[in-house]
């Protein structure tokens, strides 16, 4: 008699979890070593903590040969990513699949969080410093015009992000977002994250917000950055693209550049969402549409000439939270007496100074700062207090300003410094 011989099947078991918020975007490294391959089947799970949207990619980096897996990018959609070191690279991918009076321009954007970057655009295949369709050192968005003479509305358009440091060394850990877009595309924003972006002189570019709460406003703020753009907002489910004639809410008719919507109206007369704490089997959150519009500035008293808008929108229902900066970039936002508008922007330790500038267009302010560790969950950050702080401005009123040296910013972060 022979007994059947059983197969045993040895798993090594890898476990790792990000240590970082979803201020910008989690990451997992597994790193190959003799004693540690990488073989075998992995498991990802991702925790929500409200209602969510994400996109997730697993990517293995070959050292042999010249295997390259381009990240795939959706259209409208903001893609965060990371760049380690000046020789590291990243290749993007999309298809376009355009027919008729459906054919349009095709905008490229790359908006840095830390770094500088050069982006390459090829139809085809994957494009290099040297061969490709388009470029942009400058950070201005990339515009594949249906009337340029190889444009082609189908088929897979490829970019390519690499390091640019020209003008500084290039950090070890850089990080951008990335997205294509139409005229037609609705991008989804997330609260108190900005949205960057272009818009051509009486054209929109339409955003998505899932409202998740019935028991706070919510603020929709738009800051001009160049050229004089509208903001418009529908909470009318059957207007996903509103315009300056059709609309719940307009800036121009507001009268300023944030629009501040009761907590009962995106909920009032809307059976086709539901606040998600109920939590109703099958609800979902109530949406709000957000347009910005182009003008010719030429129109109005302003008569500088203008192609474009460049802004950033962001929107955000509880005061309280953490409203992310980036680098040189302004950010339009009002806040009410005695209250806190609280901000954070992560900044290289090894080389960086800082200077935070207010100013208020009505009302007197004060500013406070302080340095905590990035690598907390944003709900963990320790905000600055009028009695706990590095370092405030000197008075109150209409511009402030605080500066720290490059010596006061090692000196504050040095605790959180592995």
């Amino acid at each position: 008699m022979f007994q059947q011989a059983k197969s045993i099947q040895i798993v090594k078991i890898m476990i790792n979890k990000s240590t970082k918020s979803s201020r910008f975007a989690d990451e997992i490294i597994f790193s190959r070593s003799k004693n540690h391959p990488l073989n075998g089947v992995y498991y990802i799970a991702v925790q929500g903590f409200e209602y969510s949207s994400f996109s997730i990619r697993a990517t293995a980096k070959r050292e042999e040969g010249d295997t390259i897996v381009p990240i795939q990018l959706t259209e409208g959609q903001s893609h965060n990513e990371y760049i380690h070191g000046e020789k590291d690279k990243k290749v993007f991918q999309f298809r376009t699949m355009m027919y008729g009076s459906y054919v349009s321009d095709i905008r490229i954007s790359l908006t840095k969080g830390v770094g500088d970057f050069r982006v390459y655009v090829k139809d085809g295949k994957i494009p290099t410093p040297t061969d490709y369709d388009y470029k942009s050192f400058d950070g201005s968005d990339i515009i594949m015009r249906k009337t340029d003479k190889n444009f082609k509305p189908i088929g897979i358009k490829y970019i390519l992000v690499v390091p640019h440091s020209k003008y500084s060394t290039f950090p070890t850990k850089s990080r951008f977002s990335i997205k294509w877009s139409t005229a037609t595309s609705i991008e989804n924003i997330n609260s108190d994250y900005p949205a960057h972006g272009t818009v051509q002189v009486g054209h929109y570019s339409y955003f998505k917000y899932h409202s998740l709460k019935n028991d706070k406003k919510l603020t929709v703020s738009l800051t001009p950055i160049s050229g004089e753009s509208n903001l418009i907002v529908s909470i009318d489910p059957e207007n996903e693209m509103p315009t300056t004639q059709n609309n719940t809410y307009h800036s121009r008719k507001e009268g300023r550049d944030s629009i501040v919507i009761d907590n009962n109206a995106l909920f009032k007369n809307n059976p086709n969402c539901s606040p998600s704490h109920l939590g109703l089997i099958g609800g979902k959150p109530c949406e709000v549409y957000i347009g910005v519009y182009c003008v010719d500035s030429t129109d109005s008293i302003d008569q500088r000439k203008n192609d474009s808008c460049l802004f950033s929108v962001k929107v955000y229902q509880e005061s309280g939270r953490h409203h992310l900066l980036f680098d040189g970039t302004p950010q339009k936002d009002h806040v009410e007496k005695d209250q806190m508008m609280v901000y954070y922007m992560p900044i290289d330790t090894d080389k960086d100074y800082l200077y935070i500038a207010a100013n208020a267009e009505v009302g007197d302010i004060k500013i406070y700062a302080s340095f905590v560790d990035q690598s907390q969950k944003l709900e963990e950050l320790i905000s600055p207090t009028k009695k706990e702080n590095a370092k405030k401005s000197k008075g109150v009123s209409h511009s402030q300003l605080i500066h720290f040296t490059k010596k006061e910013v090692r000196n504050n972060c040095e605790e959180f410094d592995e």
